[in-house]
């Protein structure tokens, strides 16, 4: 629908003085709990809140709706025309499939147009069918012809299936009000182009197959009242099949009757849904065609309704109580229609949506705000739009830490160390780890403290830990929030589970000192606490700097070093090397550390060797066990390294933590750990398309092959 056409229709309906139906329970009209009117097959009940049914899923899932989206744009006669393309002939195959999904292609055929033979003039219907696929695609194409559409006066449809068995009209016909342009056109297509009868003809020759009703702007309203009327028409019909109708920007064209009638005719067969973004305070912005015509005119609704976050791919429930999709438009809103119009209802951008659900849903390569769509720093206080405050753990405690929002003057709580407890690390920089009580741990944060690659670098690690507490937590949390969650999100194995493959990150603390200077710390988990002698191997795995820091002259001063270390070390030839190691000798009952060069410069084969030493005193059981543990964890962030992250994440100077107890001669304490740590410098791909491989797989892929090496030795 053209914009200008959009702005004529908001205007008209605002300032129209025609005396207005207000429906008689509004506030029911918003109701997620839809009452069905009593009658003749009109006794079906439809939740509007109750998450993303299992159907559309499955429509998104296996392409079937990107297939209407594609089908019911790009092959339009009003898409077609404007290219200066022939029209596809009833008859015709086209071919949809896409390089980007693991969905089937389609060979699909036109089986019918109704409307004008050349397309032109008017909103025409086309109905598709595709080998291999159960749905016949019936499409309405977006505005085109007469401008009827922007009036928004509402009248009684006087279809013959509102009448009764006995010749009678029943309290539906009379209560019953629709859009005018709508029930004209539908009235035009029914009986002038003869569409109940094509209707009834592709019922019989295609038993097997089930109606998929779509469209976008007013193509998806008309789709919306076919399918109402189509169910209305053939539902005693002994070939009917209840038809899906999943509508993409839609308006307002009935009252309270004739939304509670479609939820009645078509339960679990119905979406309407329309796009959303991150606006401001928190609060989505919808698409504004949602809000058009006025509830003051007797529009509502209609259910159950959804809206797609545009940026994320993420689809919710529209929930009135939750301001979707709003209050009537206002005037001073006009203003900012155009930048709406262009993000949130033009054709290309549900194209676009439809194909992030699918990278989502399919735990494919994600684009940069999929990656990062757990938190965003813009919205600082909010976890996918969820308040933080609703879903830590720690709101009630004195001084929680923080989270989220982050100002060097923001009021921070102090550290709670545990001075009776020596944190010893085996890499990195001494100092900057103090243990706390609780078993965590502090580790030094410098995003106030530094300028440049540094301060940008420890709030990238600031944004690494945030998306996984806000993953994390929204999964806890999920019954209570009430909101469908992605799945198969990319940081999921740094985040989920009992055991994650990043430390599990609680918010930001400060130790003051006698002078008033302040150092900030992350609050995680202490990998150490538990352990008698907790023995650790960090190594280093991929490369160590990132391209655009090779730049500024500490940049390559840094390059410089680094290129020399990896001449000497093993990770130029493997893509890891030692960082550090401290390892409990227990039959000695002395501590060996990595704290002379020699030991940097070692292959990895030896380092493996020296850090691995002591296994020789344990028990066959023991030794095998430990490495088996290690192995296992290994393989499953080599896997996704290989298939995922190589292709979604590029990933500099991380480290893969070994932590066991050294002091295995009086028996054992908690189970070995594994963990990816150092996430400074984590970046989504899409944000650095250009950046060539990290080389992290190929370390991971060492570290692996290394143990499976000393295990092969043992047996």
């Amino acid at each position: 629908m053209p914009f200008y056409h959009l702005v004529v229709l908001a205007l008209a309906t605002k300032l129209s003085t025609v005396a207005a139906f207000r429906a008689t329970a509004s506030s029911t009209s918003q109701d997620s709990q839809t009452e069905c009117i009593s009658g003749e097959h009109l006794v079906y009940k439809q939740n509007a809140t109750d998450g993303i049914p299992p159907w559309l899923t499955g429509f998104i899932n296996d392409g079937a709706l990107l297939v209407s989206k594609i089908l019911g744009d790009i092959y339009t006669p009003k898409t077609l025309l404007a290219k200066k393309k022939p029209l596809i002939k009833v008859g015709e195959n086209v071919s949809v499939h896409s390089k980007e999904f693991p969905v089937k292609d389609r060979i699909c055929t036109l089986l019918h147009r109704a409307g004008q033979p050349d397309g032109k003039g008017e909103t025409v219907v086309q109905i598709w069918k595709c080998d291999a696929d159960s749905l016949l695609y019936m499409l309405v194409q977006r505005a085109c012809g007469s401008k009827k559409y922007i009036q928004s006066d509402m009248v009684h449809p006087q279809w013959p299936e509102l009448v009764g068995m006995d010749g009678n009209a029943t309290s539906v016909n009379v209560s019953l009000k629709i859009k005018s342009y709508e029930d004209y056109k539908l009235n035009k297509l029914w009986n002038h182009y003869g569409f109940h009868d094509t209707l009834q003809q592709m019922m019989e020759r295609y038993p097997d197959h089930t109606m998929f009703m779509s469209g976008a702007s007013r193509g998806a309203t008309l789709s919306e009242i076919i399918g109402f009327r189509f169910a209305l028409a053939f539902r005693n019909h002994s070939l009917y099949k209840m038809p899906y109708v999943v509508s993409t920007g839609a308006y307002r064209w009935t009252n309270e009757i004739g939304r509670n009638l479609v939820n009645c005719l078509l339960p679990q067969h119905f979406a309407h849904l329309f796009l959303s973004k991150p606006g401001k305070n928190g609060q989505p912005e919808f698409d504004f065609v949602s809000r058009v015509p006025w509830y003051s005119r007797g529009f509502v609704d209609m259910v159950p309704s959804y809206h797609i976050d545009k940026t994320s791919g993420v689809m919710k429930p529209c929930v009135p109580s939750e301001g979707c999709p709003g209050p009537d438009l206002g005037n001073m809103e006009l203003l900012h229609m155009p930048q709406n119009f262009k993000e949130l209802h033009k054709s290309i951008q549900y194209m676009h949506a439809v194909k992030r659900m699918m990278r989502m849903n399919l735990g494919l390569v994600p684009a940069a705000p999929d990656l990062w769509a757990n938190w965003n720093p813009e919205q600082c206080n909010l976890c996918m739009g969820i308040p933080i405050d609703n879903l830590r753990q720690d709101s009630h405690a004195a001084s929680p830490l923080v989270l989220g929002c982050v100002e060097n003057d923001v009021p921070m709580p102090e550290c709670d160390v545990d001075t009776a407890k020596v944190n010893i690390q085996a890499g990195g920089h001494i100092g900057d780890f103090y243990a706390l009580r609780g078993g965590r741990v502090a580790k030094r944060w410098r995003g106030f403290d530094e300028k440049g690659e540094r301060a940008v670098a420890a709030k990238n690690e600031w944004k690494f830990y945030m998306q996984t507490w806000c993953r994390r937590n929204l999964w806890e949390h999920k019954d209570e929030i009430n909101m469908p969650l992605p799945v198969n999100d990319p940081l999921d194995p740094f985040a989920l589970g009992e055991n994650p493959w990043a430390p599990r990150f609680f918010g930001l603390c400060q130790l003051s000192s006698p002078s008033g200077e302040r150092a900030h710390f992350l609050v995680m988990e202490n990998l150490l606490d538990g352990f008698r002698k907790a023995s650790q191997f960090d190594l280093k795995v991929g490369q160590t700097m990132e391209p655009l820091s090779q730049k500024s002259i500490r940049g390559v001063a840094k390059s410089a070093f680094q290129g020399l270390l990896g001449a000497v070390t093993s990770t130029k030839s493997n893509g890891a090397r030692l960082a550090g190691y401290r390892v409990w000798r227990s039959k000695k009952k002395v501590w060996r550390t990595s704290g002379k060069m020699g030991s940097f410069t070692r292959s990895l084969e030896s380092t493996f060797d020296y850090v691995f030493k002591d296994r020789k005193d344990m028990n066959g059981r023991a030794s095998m066990s430990l490495l088996t543990t290690f192995i296992d964890r290994l393989e499953q962030m080599a896997t996704w390294w290989n298939a995922t992250g190589s292709k979604s994440v590029r990933c500099y100077a991380a480290s893969v933590l070994f932590v066991w107890e050294g002091d295995f001669m009086n028996g054992a304490t908690r189970a070995p750990v594994l963990k990816f740590i150092d996430y400074a410098h984590f970046h989504a791909l899409a944000d650095h398309p250009n950046w060539p491989d990290d080389g992290t797989a190929q370390g991971v892929n060492s570290a692996l092959a290394q143990l499976n090496r000393l295990a092969n030795r043992s047996q």
